[in-house]
């Protein structure tokens, strides 16, 4: 009955060949929400390090439809919040906002389709710094 999403969020560096990021989780705020789930075994102050599998968990939504559960996801993803160690949730906020995610059309290449340089990060447009700019004018 419906469609789930799943993203599994990580403490490793998607801009630098996924290179796992270790540390103190110094600020760790789950989202919530109905639709919204968590699978995790990390709490805040919790230490990533290199000895473990760096998943900080598995965050799942769920709705009726593809396009309803994707935004939901999109969402969780905003209101995740991760301070201390590098994380992926950049990477997954772009994959799930992009046209080809969207439309369906992928595949487990999908990520060297995509990024054939490696991700680095969402670009700003140019209207899109003009708009940051005058913000932080008016801050």
């Amino acid at each position: 009955n419906g469609w789930a999403t799943e993203c599994r969020v990580y403490a490793e560096d998607p801009t630098r060949n996924y290179a796992p990021s270790i540390g103190h989780l110094n600020r760790y705020v789950e989202p919530k929400g109905d639709g919204v789930r968590i699978d995790s075994g990390i709490t805040e102050g919790s230490e990533i390090s290199v000895y473990y599998d760096p998943m900080i968990c598995k965050l799942i939504t769920h709705a009726e439809t593809r396009d309803e559960c994707i935004d939901k996801m999109n969402l969780a993803l905003d209101d995740y919040v991760v301070r201390g160690v590098g994380h992926n949730i950049t990477l997954l906020r772009d994959v799930l906002t992009s046209e080809t995610y969207r439309s369906g059309d992928i595949s487990t290449n999908y990520l060297p389709q995509e990024y054939p340089e490696g991700f680095a990060g969402h670009q700003l447009s140019p209207s899109e710094s003009l708009k940051v700019i005058a913000t932080a004018a008016v801050m």
